[in-house]
Parts: structure tokens; C-alpha cells; sequence
């Protein structure tokens, strides 16, 4: 009756046909089936997609939509949370030059992904492949002396600027290169600007989730991830 009941969005972040979705109805109209008829119609569009895999989201809160996950055959795999931190002018000269991503990097970075992330060769050539040709998205290494210490990848969306593959080079470890980045990352969106810097990072990872907040980020929401069992 011209009355918008409920929405849902799927992307397949990393072109590899595996798809992150989320579903919302508006509370008046729950509990009459207008979720279920959405992902009916969602999946359908997986499958003719040629869909491989997927996550579900659910915002942290929404107990509603938990138990729909689970009811749909959902079970819960891990949870993010997104950080931000206010965009700065860095006060202090940098221990490295930052500079665009080059084809005579892929070696480093392939290292750097593998002892980080724990990324096969193939998975690591797929992420550097992704992030240096996406429009918008700029795959950045920090060059120390010839050497990669770092890398860090930014996106912008608004005033805010998206920080992710954020690893440092098991050669420049405990150097203190992981926080230099995130300074250098506040340093550019300010000069380009931004307002915040934001990042995604598994709640679980405590390590993580430390260095971040000892350099000004702050959990500003949650996200828990489903896959089907």
C-alpha cells in the first residue's frame, strides 16, 4: 500500500562471488512474513548470481534479527567493530616515505599479508590485485630505505576515510610501524579534507583492538556475521 515495509542489500566486497547481506523491516511490520519473502527473493538472487558463499549481518541490539538468521539455518561466525578516530595534522616527521602501491612490491606485500593475515599466495595476489585497481581505493606502502615496512589501504566515503589490510612487515615488527601508519593516515585525510578515520576489526582480536585504542579509536558500532550451517 505505497508504505516502504522493508529493504535488504547484498555486495560482493571482493568480486570473488561470495556476498555480505543484511535484511531490515520496519517494526510495524514484523512478524507477518515480509522478512522471510525478502530473502526468499534475496537468495534467488545469490543463486542466479552464481553466488559460492555468504554472511548475514546482524547489528549489534538487534536480537530480532538473530533469531531470524538462526531460524533461516544461520549460525553466528564471528563479530566486528567499528572503530574511528578524528582525522589530525601530524606533529612529527614520519620514520618512512608513503608512497602508492608498484608492481615491484607485490613480493613484500604478499609477505606481509601471509604472516598478518594468514593469506595464502593466491588469496594475498587476489587482495593486492582488488585494491590497487578498484576505483576509489588506494593500496599505499610505507618505503623505508628500499624496504616495505608497511602497508595500509584507505577508501574515502564523505568526510570520513576507511582504513583496512593494515599489516606491518614481520621484518619491521615491534618498531612501533603499525601506530606510525595510523598517524600518517590521520595526517593525510585531514590534509585531504576528512573529518574521521574509521576501521573495521574483529572483536575477538584483542591485540588489535589495544593498539587501536591507544592510538584515539573508539568503538562506535557493532556487527555480528552468520553463515549458514
Amino acid at each position: 500500500q505505497n508504505q516502504l515495509a522493508g529493504a535488504a542489500s547484498a555486495v560482493d566486497l571482493m568480486g570473488l562471488n561470495t556476498y555480505e547481506w543484511s535484511i531490515v523491516v520496519d517494526p510495524m511490520y514484523r512478524e507477518i512474513g515480509i522478512g522471510l519473502t525478502i530473502y526468499n527473493v534475496l537468495k534467488e538472487g545469490l543463486s542466479m548470481r552464481g553466488s559460492v558463499g555468504d554472511l548475514a549481518l546482524a547489528v549489534d541490539g538487534g536480537h530480532f534479527g538473530e533469531q531470524f538468521l538462526q531460524s533461516q539455518g544461520y549460525e553466528y561466525s564471528f563479530s566486528e567493530a567499528t572503530l574511528e578516530a578524528k582525522a589530525i595534522v601530524a606533529n612529527e616527521p614520519f620514520t618512512f616515505a608513503m608512497r602508492l602501491f608498484q608492481q615491484k612490491d607485490t613480493k613484500a606485500l604478499c609477505e606481509i599479508f601471509s604472516q598478518g593475515f594468514g593469506d595464502t599466495p593466491e588469496e594475498s595476489l587476489q587482495l593486492i590485485e582488488f585494491n590497487a585497481t578498484t576505483e576509489g581505493i588506494y593500496l599505499w606502502v610505507a618505503d623505508r630505505g628500499g624496504e616495505i615496512a608497511g602497508t595500509v589501504t584507505t577508501r574515502q566515503e564523505g568526510d570520513g576515510h576507511w582504513v583496512t589490510a593494515l599489516a606491518v612487515h614481520p621484518s619491521f615488527e615491534g618498531q612501533g610501524i603499525g601506530s606510525e601508519i595510523l598517524r600518517w593516515v590521520k595526517d593525510y585525510v585531514v590534509r585531504s579534507g576528512g573529518r574521521v578515520v574509521l576501521l573495521d576489526v574483529e572483536i575477538e582480536n584483542a591485540r588489535a583492538l589495544s593498539i587501536y585504542e591507544k592510538n584515539g579509536f573508539m568503538i562506535s558500532s557493532q556487527i555480528h556475521y552468520y553463515v549458514a550451517s
